[in-house]
């Protein structure tokens, strides 16, 4: 009997073991999280999050985002990508002159020529005269003048206007800067009083340039009037200027920030631009002339004021309060 009662304690033992490891709830597992994706970037966003050099980098804190397009305007008819530095260090032909002609040295400096095109009155002349030394600042390069290019030239294709008589269509004029190119050219823009279309397929153009030749050319048709708005004549013309000048530097539309490298359908689009460039496009134009910022921003000051331009003087004193501060 003693062994029977041992032997049931025993399996009854063994029973509740049994049953409590039958109920006992198991470890809980170990929460896995699952990597948290950074948004994607758009590529405004990644253009505008690229490294700038260290002198500039503190001016994106005072730069404006590119702000979205309306209708007709130049990124709603003409979606582009933009420019990165990187992509801009790859395409540009830097504009210094060596001893032995290789545009990678740093030998005589080239020159910006401005060729006066077809028939121009006393208050263009004047325009052209107030441009040069502004220019000279923008990009910190001598400026000077060509013979002008003939009517037969740079008027070989015309076309009628209701609103501004003739059209001249641009390539023949490039075409013909191309003929009279001085050696020493890191530009060429051919200037006229004519409005001007780049091809049968549309209404006119402010202007247009060759990134490869580094010929370019504007018009004046469409500036204002000459005898009662030469101030905003000599803005609109320096806006136009320096961005077909720019692209003669390979500097593609920018889409990231305000610039005056923004495209522009319409006159209302271009004078809305800046009058400074973004602080990624003044990067690119140090790739392509060796410029110092703060020297042009001094030069460019006194540039200003001696043309009679308020616009774009706060732009000039904002940044170069920001990069004094920081440098």
């Amino acid at each position: 009997m003693g062994r029977v009662l041992a032997v049931s304690a025993v399996v009854l033992g063994g029973l509740i073991m049994v049953g409590m490891l039958a109920t006992a709830k198991p470890p809980p597992r170990p929460v896995v999280q699952k990597p948290v994706k950074p948004p994607k970037l758009s590529r405004e966003e990644r253009l505008r999050a690229e490294p700038l050099p260290e002198v500039l980098a503190p001016l994106v804190s005072v730069a404006q985002p590119k702000l979205p397009s309306g209708p007709g305007d130049w990124l709603t008819e003409h979606p582009e990508e933009g420019q990165s530095l990187a992509q801009h260090k790859v395409d540009c032909k830097p504009v210094f002159k060596a001893a032995g002609g290789d545009d990678a040295g740093r030998g005589s400096v080239r020159v910006i020529y401005l060729v006066p095109a077809g028939e121009f009155s006393d208050e263009a002349k004047k325009v052209v005269d107030r441009l040069e030394p502004l220019l000279a600042a923008h990009f910190q390069l001598p400026v000077k003048r060509l013979p002008p290019l003939s009517d037969a030239v740079a008027g070989k294709s015309v076309r009628p206007h209701p609103d501004h008589g003739v059209q001249w269509l641009t390539r023949d004029i490039l075409e013909g800067l191309e003929k009279v190119k001085p050696d020493d050219a890191a530009a060429v823009m051919a200037i006229t009083m004519v409005d001007l279309y780049p091809d049968p397929t549309w209404n006119f153009v402010f202007g247009e340039a060759s990134y490869d030749a580094r010929v370019g050319v504007m018009s004046l048709a469409r500036t204002g009037d000459l005898m009662t708005e030469q101030t905003l004549v000599l803005e609109r013309s320096y806006t136009t200027a320096m961005h077909e000048i720019g692209h003669m530097f390979q500097l593609l539309h920018c889409v990231a920030w305000e610039c005056p490298m923004n495209g522009s359908n319409h006159q209302e689009e271009a004078d809305s631009r800046p009058l400074e460039p973004c602080a990624h496009c003044l990067a690119k134009l140090m790739v392509a002339t060796g410029l110092d910022p703060k020297k042009r921003w001094t030069e460019l000051r006194a540039a200003f004021e001696a043309a009679g331009l308020t616009r774009g003087v706060k732009e000039i004193d904002r940044e170069l309060a920001t990069y004094s501060q920081a440098n």
